[in-house]
């Protein structure tokens, strides 16, 4: 009966993602669908509840839930739970009712509540959570300051309760009981990461690294049932929920999911806990099974009795297939809710078309009519009714700004305007208007807001008297808006020139005393207390710094973090007597203007205590009508309390350093995850823009791991991980083939392979881990022969999907021929071609597995052979097996650089030349070298540093690179040539490993041409890959350069500090907010470039290790004289040593150097020929610099970690792969 109650062909609501779609960048992940949006994003309309929880097995756990219900008021109640134990096992708690506040600032949705706001920066993709308010320590009662700061980093796909159950699961769960249809959860889960900090007073922030859950629940009028869910998660990256839902006439079902830590979520498809055992788990001791059929997985679980509770949730230990881990118990109930009916939308600004209001006019609280300061105006307004209390390039730019605005103030104000204004004055100050002094008041469209503050950009005019004055008033106002600051400071944020403004004509108040209240510390944001500053006078020499002013801190009472429950002033704290030397008074002989004058009494506090804490008082009142804290500008006579203007404390929400580091982080699937830097630290040098990482992980890297659509996950990438925009592989995801434990031969050879060096015993757990995710299905010897089958083909065939991949490549335009262009235009350009990667990122991926797997045949014959253990003559001998000197591409750059060197005539002069001098030359000029090189940009033009970064151009568009290199191999010996090779049977003789014949056979007319094929179409794709790349790198920095024209960037590199959903967001809105965080960006971006990293690390807190941030410091002792790394290529030499850890610092070589670095890549290709040794601190056996140093017969190690900062440049050294070591001389 159940089976017919199931639809099988319904389709999840985000099941939306295809790898393989041509022409759609939302069906492939570039950007975000709507749905995505829809689903993540808050509801006014709906009522919702949002769980989001994290937990580790060290004892931390954090607890986040919203419970929002749409009132017929247009206002949105809710119910806020935070609960946070820390490792002490001290619990801080917050619970609380108060009005939610949904709303989109620039490009991001969110939802605040008492202090708590979660930040929806991509749908499914990254939330910012931020808290700063007061939770109370559950032990002593006592509030205490509490702020966090998290980014929720996602770990799977979506899991969406309507649609994504195992159909026959569910039909034998309802057919049991007789239940005909299915009862659907209008529910979705995601498993994730927290990982940010948290700091309490004004203690030291401590780092959170938790995982968990976060799920939304939209809740019906109908609703009427109890469901108990158990989350449970296990260190090893293992997670599950089950649950228990019950309704009313014996309705009943059991249900649950699982996440194998790949990304993938699997809904259950057997569970052996009965339905009564789930409602009682954490009463006592439990044990039960589940089974996921679709994986032939079975998981067995032991949850222990609750040791802590919070009403309805219960913390227990659990053991996971005899892993530990946490387990959480939620029992909820509903009863039922009103659905609310849609809110009536604002009018739009073209409705509303007077032009003059009044500032009581309810029309003028809308900021698209009266800027941001006159809305914020208006609203103190309906407050005060309700309140008890009363370069060349530049200065040519300056010189245009100024002509502008001068001629724009010196045009009339039109008379139909004017004479709005005056009946305006008059109806609301009567015919003497005339004699009132008046302030004329810019109000920028986005002046005073969140996103911008334009603080002290346009003009302000005070103590205006009479009509004409203030028509020319309202004229200066205006024109200051393009006057050279203003302009500046729009442009810097993309904003139109001319942008919308409004003026305020606001009437003076002769001020006795007049400053600046903050409803809260400005520089922590705690609400426990006030600060005044204020000054004789009126504000203008506060808020202009003009003198010294006095600072009066408030201490406030405060109960809850909610705004509904009235705060008061308790006491003054303290009181600090600036200096005052002066003060700003208005006009007093009767004419427009203000005065500045000597204070007279500037040793006394220009307020008295009473007058203080009234102060105080409205100040709180203001900030529980805006809901936030305000920067309030204030003036007094006698105990008459002026309001001037308000505006929201913009920094206490700002992005930290910390966080614009750490933006683009990935998710870890377990507290002990395997980060390595091995051959990506070559690939990705340093840190990636964000533009990069944005593009290439979602495009190319996904590709190049050729999932299947069922295990492909857009949220989470399986292969590599992010840290400080720094690119790791994931060793426990699946990566790599680990067979065995650390200790087999073959798993060592792996391990060289790509990293240079073995394990060891202390990554028996990484084995375990790998071993443990493998699916273990029976399979039919059908299977295994199909199976075989295929990977044979697979790995004969990835020079026929090189060939085909360039075929379909061969004159790619993405423009399709068009010249004329927006900005727009060539952005969804880029998106649509963005599939045109695939086929050449799968044949590079395919290529680099299959060389792999040709070196670790090879390698592991060598080791079966190795009779002494001698381990460098094992990776001698293969070094010597797989040289080619002419078939790697890589090898072909160096040769060509030298000879363009070779071929200038004059070299010394050449040398002399600046660099954009001899560019000129070797350009314009029709000698050979000048032939060689324009050759050589035309061939390789697409190759050089950072050749996966769309930001860093290569050579062919930034050739001085290349002049440089020229320059410095001239000051070197020319002389010197690649090594001569040998045949195959010369080399195989020379071998220290002792072969057989039939192996002497095998090697040499099976293995070794694979080897050498390998390694070859190995770098021939990435060559093709490249080319491919710098396509896209160019149509971006064109896209750059439009965007700059058309004024939505400041500066083109910009655009490569965001993502491609923030490129997208500024095409529908300038928003000022994506401008400002690409710019924090920039900034950060040179710090991360200095960061270096272990070439293996084990999480969740990878730090960088190199001097300003060393956390290896004990490894190498004072006065150390060599250290070990695995030989790759074989030699002795000695010579002067070059640190040189960027490709800038490489301009130092001399000629015969052994050169110390971290890693390198085609960037470097120009220095090889002067080299007489290489030595790098992460690589492999198959390493761009093991390849190289192997065709030109340079003795190189790799893996030697820490080398940097054991030598110096300039000190003699002598490198020796024979015993595998570099050492100091005297």
């Amino acid at each position: 009966m159940g089976f017919y109650a199931i639809d099988y062909n319904k389709r999840g609501r985000l099941d939306i993602h295809d790898p393989d779609v041509e022409g759609d960048p939302y069906a492939i992940g570039l950007l975000p669908q709507h749905p995505e949006w829809q689903y993540e994003c808050p509801n006014k309309n709906r009522s919702e509840n949002l769980l989001i929880y994290g937990t580790n097995t060290w004892g931390q756990y954090l607890i986040i839930e919203i419970k929002w219900r749409p009132q017929k008021n247009h206002k949105i109640s809710a119910n806020v739970r935070l609960i946070f134990r820390d490792e002490n096992q001290l619990i801080y708690e917050l619970n609380e009712n108060d009005l939610l506040t949904i709303e989109t600032i620039g490009d991001i949705k969110q939802y605040r509540i008492v202090g708590l706001s979660v930040e929806v920066l991509a749908p499914f993709r990254k939330l910012r959570i931020k808290f700063r308010g007061y939770l109370r320590n559950r032990e002593t009662n006592e509030l205490i300051f509490s702020r966090f700061s998290l980014f929720w980093c996602p770990l799977s796909n979506v899991f969406d309760f309507q649609n994504d159950f195992d159909r026959k699961y569910i039909a034998k769960e309802l057919s049991s009981l007789g239940i005909k249809q299915l009862i659907e959860e209008e529910r979705h889960e995601q498993w994730g990461q927290l990982v940010g900090s948290v700091q309490f007073d004004t203690q030291l922030s401590k780092q959170l690294f938790l995982w968990g859950n976060k799920s939304k629940q939209y809740v019906n009028s109908w609703d009427n049932r109890k469901v108990t869910r158990i989350y449970g998660f296990s260190c090893k990256s293992f997670a599950f929920h089950v649950g228990a839902l019950r309704s009313p006439l014996n309705y009943r079902v059991r249900y649950g999911y699982v996440s194998l830590g790949v990304g993938t979520v699997y809904p259950i498809s057997s569970l052996s806990c009965p339905f009564n055992e789930i409602e009682s788990i954490g009463e006592s001791f439990t044990k039960f099974k589940l089974e996921v059929g679709e994986q032939n997985r079975v998981f067995e679980i032991e949850i222990e009795k609750a040791y802590e509770r919070y009403d309805n949730i219960l913390i227990c230990e659990l053991k996971l297939n005899g892993q530990k881990g946490k387990c959480l118990v939620f029992i909820e109930e509903f009863n039922g809710e009103d659905v609310i009916n849609p809110y009536n939308k604002e009018l739009p600004v073209n409705e509303l078309s007077d032009l003059v209001l009044t500032i009581s006019d309810p029309k003028a609280k809308t900021v698209g009519l009266s800027g941001g300061k006159g809305a914020s105006l208006a609203a103190l307004i309906q407050l005060s009714n309700s309140c008890d209390n009363k370069s060349e390039m530049r200065e040519g730019m300056q010189t245009c700004c100024q002509k502008v605005s001068e001629n724009f103030a010196k045009q009339k104000l039109p008379q139909d305007l004017k004479d709005k204004i005056k009946e305006n004055l008059i109806e609301n100050f009567g015919y003497n208007f005339e004699s009132i002094r008046f302030a004329v008041r810019s109000s920028a469209l986005s002046e005073d807001s969140e996103e911008m503050s334009s603080a002290g950009q346009m003009t302000t005019i005070l103590g205006v008297k009479g009509i004409d004055n203030i028509s020319d008033a309202v004229m200066k106002c205006w024109s200051s808006q393009f006057e050279f600051v203003a302009v500046e400071y729009k442009r810097g944020y993309g904003q139109e020139i001319n942008s919308p403004m409004a003026v305020v004509i606001q009437e003076m108040v002769d001020c006795q005393s007049a400053g600046v209240i903050f409803t809260c510390d400005p520089l922590t944001g705690d609400e426990r207390n006030v600060i005044i500053t204020g000054n004789y006078g009126i504000g203008e020499s506060v808020v202009s710094a003009a003198a010294e002013p006095d600072t009066i801190r408030l201490n406030v009472n405060i109960e809850t973090n909610s705004l509904l429950n009235k705060r008061s002033i308790a006491d003054i704290q303290s009181i600090d007597i600036g200096s005052k030397l002066k003060s700003i008074m208005l006009n007093d002989n009767n004419e427009s203007g203000t005065i500045e004058v000597n204070t007279v009494h500037s040793d006394e506090c220009c307020l008295t205590e009473s007058q203080c804490k009234s102060l105080g008082e409205v100040s709180l009142e203001v900030h529980r009508f805006y809901g936030n804290p305000r920067d309030i500008e204030w003036g007094i006579i006698g105990d008459e309390i002026y309001l001037l203007q308000s505006r929201p404390i913009t920094n206490l929400n700002n992005w930290s350093d910390w966080e614009a580091m750490h933006e683009m982080d990935s998710g870890q699937q377990s507290e002990s995850e395997y980060y390595s830097r091995a051959n990506l630290g070559e690939v990705f040098p340093g840190a990636s823009s964000h533009l990069c990482l944005s593009w290439v992980v979602t495009r190319y890297w996904r590709k190049m791991m050729d999932l299947p659509k069922k295990e492909f996950c857009v949220y989470y990438n399986r292969g590599g991980g992010i840290v400080n925009n720094h690119y790791f592989f994931l060793l426990k995801t699946g990566t790599f083939p680990f067979v065995g434990d650390a200790r087999s031969r073959i798993s060592k050879c792996i391990q060289i392979g790509m990293f240079g060096h073995e394990f060891g015993d202390e990554y028996n757990d990484l084995i375990a881990d790998s071993n443990e995710k493998a699916p273990k299905k029976s399979m039919s010897l059908l299977t295994k022969l199909w199976l075989f089958f295929g990977s044979f083909v697979y790995f004969l065939t990835p020079g026929k999907s090189i060939r085909a991949a360039v075929k379909d490549l061969k004159n790619l335009d993405l423009f399709e021929g068009k010249s004329t262009f927006t900005a727009k235009d060539v952005f969804n350009a880029l998106l649509k071609t963005a599939h045109l990667s695939g086929a050449i990122a799968y044949a590079h991926g395919k290529a680099t597995i299959c060389s792999m797997v040709y070196n670790v045949v090879l390698l592991d014959i060598l080791k079966k052979n190795n009779n002494d253990n001698n381990e460098a003559n094992t990776y001698s001998d293969f070094g010597q097996l797989v040289s080619s000197a002419n078939q790697v591409v890589s090898a072909q750059v160096p040769n060509l650089l030298r000879d363009i060197a070779v071929s200038i005539e004059n070299r010394q002069q050449f040398r002399q030349m600046s660099d954009e001098k001899a560019l000129k030359y070797l350009l314009h000029s029709d000698t050979k070298a000048s032939i060689k090189f324009k050759q050589f940009l035309l061939d390789y033009g697409h190759r050089g540093y950072k050749e996966f970064d769309v930001m860093t151009l290569q050579w062919a568009d930034n050739p001085i690179s290349v002049i440089k290199s020229l320059k410095t191999m001239l000051s070197g010996d020319q002389t010197l040539q690649t090594k001569s090779e040998k045949t195959i049977d010369e080399t195989l003789s020379s071998l220290k490993t002792k072969l057989t014949f039939s192996q002497k056979l095998l090697l040499k007319y099976l293995v070794i041409p694979w080897c050498k094929s390998g390694i070859s179409w190995r770098e021939k794709s990435k060559h093709e890959i490249t080319r491919n790349y710098n396509i896209f790198r160019r149509g971006f920095w064109r896209l750059a350069k439009m965007m700059v024209s058309e004024g939505r960037l400041p500066e083109p590199d910009l655009l490569f500090h965001m993502s491609l959903a923030e490129v997208h967001s500024l095409f529908a809105e300038r928003d000022p907010t994506i401008i400002a965080r690409a710019r924090l960006r920039k900034r950060v971006h040179s710090i991360q470039e200095t960061m270096n990293y272990d070439e293996t690390t084990i999480g969740p807190d990878i730090q960088p290790r190199n001097e300003n941030f060393d956390t290896r410091s004990d490894l190498l002792s004072e006065g150390m004289a060599r250290i070990k790394g695995t030989p790759v290529s074989a030699g002795k030499t000695k010579g002067r040593c070059c640190v040189a850890m960027t490709l800038a610092e490489a301009q130092n070589i001399r000629s015969g150097d052994i050169l110390i670095t971290y890693s390198t890549d085609i960037g470097w290709s120009p220095y090889f020929p002067m080299l007489s040794g290489l030595a790098t601190e992460i690589g492999g056996l198959i390493s761009h610099g093991a390849v190289i140093a192997r065709e030109y017969g340079l003795p190189c190690l790799v893996g030697v970690d820490g080398a940097h900062r054991l030598f110096k440049t300039g000190d003699q050294i002598v490198i020796d792969t024979e015993i595998g070591e570099i050492y100091k001389i005297v």
